[in-house]
Formats: C-alpha cells, sequence, structure tokens
C-alpha cells in the first residue's frame, strides 16, 4: 500500500505543478508562488477519488514483475514463468498477483502462476 500511496503522491506533484504553471501564465507571477495553492487543489481532488486512484496506482505491466526461484520451484517451471511475464508484456496485474509471483516458494504455486499467466500471454491484444 506504500508504494501505491507514493504514486499516488507523486501524480499529484507532478499536476499540481502543472496547475501552478498554468496561473503563473494566466495571472503572472512564478509557479513557486502559485505551488501551494494548487497542492491543495489537486490533494482535495486525490482524496474525493481516492478509491479510483487505489485501483488505477495499484496496477503493474507484466513485464516490471521480477520472478526470484525460491523453494521447491523447479528450473523448468521458473524459466517458463519468466517467459510468461515478458510474453505478457503490457498486460496488467493486480499487486495481489505480482505478491502472490513474488512469495511463490513451491511448485504447486507455481503452477497456478503459470495458468494465470498463460490466459494473459495468449489472449488476443484487444483485451
Amino acid at each position: 500500500m506504500k508504494a501505491v500511496y507514493r504514486k499516488i503522491a507523486a501524480d499529484v506533484m507532478k499536476k499540481a505543478w502543472k496547475k501552478a504553471r498554468q496561473g503563473a501564465k494566466r495571472f503572472g507571477g512564478k509557479p513557486s508562488q502559485y505551488i501551494a495553492e494548487s497542492m491543495r487543489i489537486m490533494w482535495a481532488y486525490a482524496k474525493e477519488n481516492w478509491e479510483e486512484n487505489v485501483e488505477f496506482f495499484s496496477r503493474v505491466e507484466a513485464r516490471e514483475v521480477k520472478f526470484v526461484r525460491r523453494g521447491n520451484v523447479s528450473e523448468k517451471q521458473a524459466a517458463y514463468i519468466v517467459a510468461l511475464l515478458e510474453k505478457a508484456g503490457d498486460k496488467v496485474l493486480t499487486l495481489k498477483q505480482v505478491a502472490s509471483i513474488e512469495n511463490c516458494k513451491s511448485s504447486y504455486d507455481a503452477s497456478g502462476i503459470i495458468d494465470t499467466l498463460k490466459s494473459y500471454a495468449y489472449a488476443p491484444k484487444w483485451i
């Protein structure tokens, strides 16, 4: 959850500076003179839409997930998981799915992950 909060905070900062630059351009002055008010506005907006922001920022592209072989996972399963993550590419995974991939320690867990990743890797492009 901390990582999601950081992403939301970074997004709020980017949008606040954008608004501050717009204010400086429209009314004159420096963007730093407008940053305080634009931060208040953007944080209020982020809090109003908190659930949507959490859902949006808690998704990760499959190619960003790193799998490390641990426990009873065979080398073949580990290599296949890495290949499926690469093939899935820009498909989006939830944080729960990422956590299950990163915490995989048994061949049973690995087979479940492989089944899930197959559906992402071989899904049609429009999905």
